[in-house]
């Protein structure tokens, strides 16, 4: 019965509490940024092989703050004038809740708006993240025989 309650306790300050989401932009040759991606063993992944990892090669780069403390990455690249192709979008494990990517997709509207961005196309074969994909509400499209997942924010 102590138990129960306990967790009742802790399930309403978890959802009851205010959180703080920030972005920070990526510092060129930072060595956090670089220690960041060693430790989530990050520089291995098929896309972002070809940038070298320079931050400097995407569009849009920044860490993401909860609550002051880097939860995530978000790297993106222009794919057209209008469009952003999301490159890398990582969220370190504590923090993978779906707030962070509600805070990217919905609260940050108008800091891609303001950068002329209003749609946003990734791919993925994991079928984790492509749950992950349809809950912020990308759609599935085939174009040239590639599957790719898209969303607008206009």
């Amino acid at each position: 019965m102590f138990r129960r309650i306990l967790n009742i306790y802790y399930i309403i300050k978890i959802y009851g509490s205010k959180e703080y989401f920030k972005i920070l932009p990526i510092e060129s040759k930072s060595p956090y940024f670089d220690y960041f991606l060693d430790f989530y063993n990050l520089k291995n992944k098929k896309n972002l092989k070809k940038y070298n990892l320079d931050i400097n090669n995407f569009d849009v780069n920044f860490y993401i703050l909860r609550n002051l403390v880097p939860s995530g990455i978000f790297l993106a690249s222009k794919y057209d004038e209008n469009t952003l192709k999301i490159e890398l979008d990582f969220v370190i494990p504590e923090y993978r809740d779906f707030k962070i990517g509600n805070f990217i997709f919905e609260d940050c509207k108008n800091y891609f708006l303001n950068k002329g961005y209003y749609k946003f196309i990734t791919s993925s074969s994991d079928d984790i993240h492509i749950k992950y994909l349809k809950k912020m509400g990308f759609e599935e499209i085939i174009e040239n025989d590639n599957k790719y997942f898209v969303k607008s924010i206009k």
